[in-house]
C-alpha cells in the first residue's frame, strides 16, 4: 500500500462494525473514494471531531491495491461548514450536490475542476437566502455538466442569466422547475439516475423561492427585442439538440 496526501470534502459516513467508519470523499487529487477510519467511533480517536459530513479535510491514507476502500490514517480539518447547521436548504442543496457527483463521477478518478466547483458552492451557502441558494447551485449543477461533457454547446439564456448573477432573482417563471427538466432530460439520455436528494431539494427550493418577496420587476416598455434568443420555457427542453 502507498501512503497519499490529499484534500477532500466528506460526503457521506456510515457506520462500519462497532467503532470503524467509513467514509465517501471528494478529493482534489484522488476524486470521489472510501476510507476506512478504524476506531474513529471510540471516545479519544484522533478522528475525534474531524469528520463531520462536509467537513473539508486534509488526509493521509493507505491506498489499497485489491479493492476500493482505503484506509484512513490521519485527518487535519480545513474548515467545518458551521453555517450549515443553520440552513435546512443549504444542506439539502450540499446532499444534492453529492448525490450529483456520486452519479457523474467514477470512484479513484481524479476530477479537480468537480471538487473546486463544491468547494466554492459549500462557501457560497454560507449565504442563506433561497434566492442566492439556488443561484449558486444551479451555477454548480452547470459547471458539473459541462464538466463531464454533458452540458449543450450553448446554454439556455434563463441558465445564462442565473449564473452570472446568482444573487439576483430569477426572471424566468418557474425557474427551479426548468432546471430540474433541463439536467433531467440530459441525463436520461446517457442512461443517468437523477438522485432523490436532488429531487427532494429542488421540491423544497421551488416553494422557497416562490414565497420570497419579489426585489424587481422587468420594465416591459424598455426591454429589449430578444425574439432571436432562447425562450425561457426552452431550459426544459434545451439540450437535446446537440
Amino acid at each position: 500500500m502507498d501512503t497519499m496526501m490529499d484534500e477532500g470534502i466528506v460526503l457521506a459516513l456510515q457506520p462500519f462494525r462497532d467503532s470503524d467508519w467509513i467514509i465517501r470523499w471528494i478529493c482534489h487529487e484522488t476524486g470521489r473514494m472510501d476510507t476506512l477510519a478504524r476506531g474513529a467511533r471510540k471516545t479519544g480517536s484522533s478522528f475525534h471531531g474531524r469528520l463531520g459530513l462536509y467537513n473539508r479535510c486534509r488526509i493521509s491514507f493507505l491506498r489499497s491495491s485489491r479493492s476500493e476502500l482505503h484506509t484512513l490514517k490521519e485527518c487535519s480539518l480545513i474548515e467545518h461548514p458551521s453555517h450549515l447547521e443553520k440552513s435546512i436548504l443549504g444542506l439539502q442543496a450540499m446532499a444534492a450536490a453529492a448525490g450529483m457527483i456520486e452519479s457523474l463521477t467514477e470512484k479513484n478518478t481524479p476530477v479537480p475542476e468537480i471538487f473546486e466547483s463544491l468547494r466554492r458552492l459549500l462557501t457560497a451557502l454560507k449565504n442563506p437566502s433561497p434566492v442566492s441558494i439556488e443561484g449558486f447551485y444551479t451555477r454548480f449543477e452547470v459547471e458539473l455538466l459541462e464538466q463531464g461533457g454533458m452540458a449543450p454547446a450553448s446554454l439556455p439564456s434563463p441558465l445564462i442569466s442565473r449564473i452570472s448573477a446568482p444573487e439576483q432573482p430569477s426572471d424566468t417563471d418557474n425557474f427551479t422547475e426548468r432546471l430540474g427538466r433541463f439536467t433531467s432530460s440530459l441525463m436520461a439520455r446517457q442512461q443517468l439516475t437523477i438522485p432523490e436528494s436532488r429531487s427532494r431539494f429542488l421540491r423544497h427550493l421551488s416553494a422557497a423561492t416562490k414565497s420570497q418577496p419579489q426585489h424587481h420587476q422587468k420594465n416591459e416598455e424598455n426591454e429589449p427585442d430578444r425574439s432571436g434568443e432562447t425562450s425561457s420555457r426552452d431550459i426544459g427542453e434545451t439540450g437535446g439538440n446537440q
